[in-house]
């Protein structure tokens, strides 16, 4: 370790040349370390600023599939429907229909979570499994098969 006073004796034998010559040294050092530093800034910006842009277009995709989705529901055929919203938002129609169906993939889980809360709360209720199958539209042995699940028999 070097302590205060073998420096200030270490410098009282550098000549001022020799000073000079060390200051510049340093500072392009210094300067140096700056401009790395600027640079990783720059390119941790680049990289967020990226990152929001890929999540700004995965958002965009995922609506533009829902979209066709819902063209599709009101009855227009999927492959028109998935082109008429790629031609829309400029997405690659491959993208629009990938994110089409994922979106009905979503709209069926939906559908079979709602289902199954729906044939719990009827069988809590006091519900035959005949009338729950009647109610939700659903086979009987659909419904006893959900009621096993949920009570975990």
């Amino acid at each position: 370790m070097i302590s205060s006073n073998s420096i200030s004796a270490t410098t009282e034998q550098i000549s001022v040349k020799q000073c000079y010559i060390m200051a510049d040294y340093f500072e392009a050092q210094a300067a140096q370390f700056r401009r790395l530093a600027q640079d990783k800034n720059r390119r941790r910006i680049d990289r967020e600023e990226a990152e929001k842009l890929e999540f700004i277009e995965r958002k965009k995709m995922l609506i533009a599939g829902q979209k066709a989705f819902e063209l599709v529901k009101s009855g227009i055929n999927k492959n028109a429907a998935c082109a008429e919203i790629a031609t829309q938002t400029g997405i690659k129609l491959i993208w629009v229909e990938a994110h089409f169906e994922l979106a009905k993939r979503n709209q069926a889980e939906q559908f079979r979570a709602d289902r199954t809360a729906k044939i719990i709360k009827l069988s809590k209720s006091g519900k035959t499994a005949r009338k729950i199958a009647k109610l939700t539209n659903c086979s009987k042995s659909l419904v006893l098969l959900t009621i096993r699940q949920k009570k975990g028999l």
